[in-house]
């Protein structure tokens, strides 16, 4: 019974950790966005 909850366990610390990989992975690629679109931006506020 013990090393049954134990699976259990592990199965939902796999899960979270997957899940707060995948947030992360997908707020750095935002900031990335923000990062090479900030330049552009930039530009255009000079040119006007």
């Amino acid at each position: 019974m013990a090393e049954q909850r134990g699976m259990k366990r592990a199965a939902k610390v796999l899960k979270r950790s997957q899940r707060l990989k995948k947030k992360a992975k997908e707020a750095n690629l935002r900031r990335l966005e923000r990062a090479l679109n900030a330049p552009e931006q930039q530009a255009e506020e000079k040119s006007e």
